[in-house]
């Protein structure tokens, strides 16, 4: 065995937990251990049975004491003899970087960065004279961090996600003969309209319509808009070509993937965009909004899926209909999506690449040794002055707005 890694994650439905599982089923051949530890109480209540494997762990799961948590997280470190801890998002990893401070030297800490705002690169960096490396897993979060002095060259390296293997596998593909039929589109994410655009769905659908072209469209996920998108799609008078499926396993959302002609992804900021890569591995043809160095560097536009400008439903229609009424470019597309992701983003290359990553941080010297705990204080992940007045003092609906437009210039 090659060592032992805890990754902080809890099970459930999210890019946090799937990178996990799919690196752990990448990195097993290879000789690496794996856990997802879930720590404290708060975290404990994000798990969701469904998604856990016989790698994930509770700890210290009836305490939300800062202290507490960490310590207990170090001496569970400590009797599994983890050789790597892996953090992420503060949601799961907060505990974990409470903890980095006091964990044995011995002990490598390596952080993945999740989205592309200034607030997600500052939290995967802190305590940095603790951290070993930093994965970027797009081109854009790699350009951001070196460019924005969070990280130096030497510890910071791009490693994109992966798919898992039932993704690659799935069945079904539409004939190119086919008899007139709406085209299948899926949607697969969380219903968080801030972040992945969905409220845009409703008047995509009321657009299609209005050109003649014939659609359904598959919702796969849940969240906190999950209501708020089944009234606009009622009021758009397109709701009886929209089903609903929530929350699903991994097996099921490759199923539904695999029976969609195209993934519609309308998001206005993501770190990666897993599904965007599992939709277009089971055979969805992608119609995506361009976030740099996101999507338009997964999707090569007109070759592998298409690009288009955030907010150009005129676009995204034109795709979709061209789709529509044109078997060969829908099958040709798919065939050339599916090649592109075996090429750039087969678990094979992700696993070879933590692995040598890995197998370095181990024999590189320990870093600093562990601070006494009389010295512990809690990390608070503060945003600016301003985010914090604006989250304070405006309506919901007014700061995602907010949070389009920033997104938009930044893109």
């Amino acid at each position: 065995m090659k060592g032992t890694i805890a990754y902080c994650a809890a099970p459930r439905a999210g890019g946090v937990f799937a990178h996990y599982r799919t690196l752990r089923e990448a990195l097993t051949p290879h000789g690496w251990t794996m856990y997802a530890v879930s720590v404290g109480q708060a975290i404990a209540r994000l798990w969701q049975d469904d998604f856990a494997d016989d790698g994930c762990i509770r700890i210290a799961d009836d305490t939300n004491d800062p202290e507490t948590a960490a310590r207990a997280l170090v001496d569970w470190c400590a009797s599994k003899n983890i050789d790597v801890l892996f953090l992420t998002a503060p949601d799961y990893s907060l505990p974990g970087w409470n903890a980095i401070r006091h964990i044995p030297a011995s002990v490598r800490v390596i952080s993945r960065s999740y989205d592309t705002t200034p607030f997600s690169y500052r939290a995967v960096v802190i305590h940095p004279d603790r951290l070993s490396a930093v994965i970027a897993t797009s081109q854009r979060q790699y350009d951001d961090l070196l460019s924005g002095g969070y990280v130096d060259t030497a510890r910071l390296h791009l490693i994109p996600h992966t798919v898992r293997a039932l993704f690659l596998t799935a069945g079904h593909r539409r004939a190119e003969n086919r008899p007139p039929t709406p085209i299948r589109l899926g949607y697969a994410g969380r219903l968080k309209d801030a972040q992945k655009g969905i409220f845009l769905l409703p008047e995509l659908g009321q657009r299609l319509s209005a050109r003649g072209i014939p659609w359904t469209l598959d919702v796969v996920g849940e969240g906190p808009d999950e209501q708020a998108l089944a009234e606009r799609f009622a009021r758009a008078g397109v709701q009886p070509y929209v089903r609903f499926h929530g929350r699903r396993s991994h097996k099921d959302v490759a199923t539904h993937m695999a029976h969609w002609d195209v993934f519609v992804m309308p998001s206005h900021h993501e770190g990666f965009g897993i599904a965007l890569i599992e939709a277009m591995a089971a055979g969805a043809v992608p119609v995506a909004h361009r976030i740099r160095g996101v999507t338009d560097w997964i999707v090569e536009s007109g070759k592998t899926g298409w690009i288009v400008e955030p907010g150009d439903l005129s676009a995204m229609v034109d795709c979709i209909g061209r789709l529509c009424e044109d078997d060969n470019l829908l099958n040709t597309l798919r065939t050339s999506a599916q090649q592109a992701v075996r090429e750039r983003f087969h678990p094979d290359t992700m696993a070879q690449q933590y692995d040598a990553l890995l197998a370095g941080v181990l024999r590189e010297k320990p870093r600093d040794e562990p601070l006494p705990w009389t010295t512990f204080r809690p990390v608070r992940f503060r945003r600016s002055r301003m985010n914090r007045f604006i989250h304070a003092l405006v309506p919901r609906a007014l700061r995602d707005r907010i949070g389009h437009w920033t997104h938009r210039i930044s893109s």
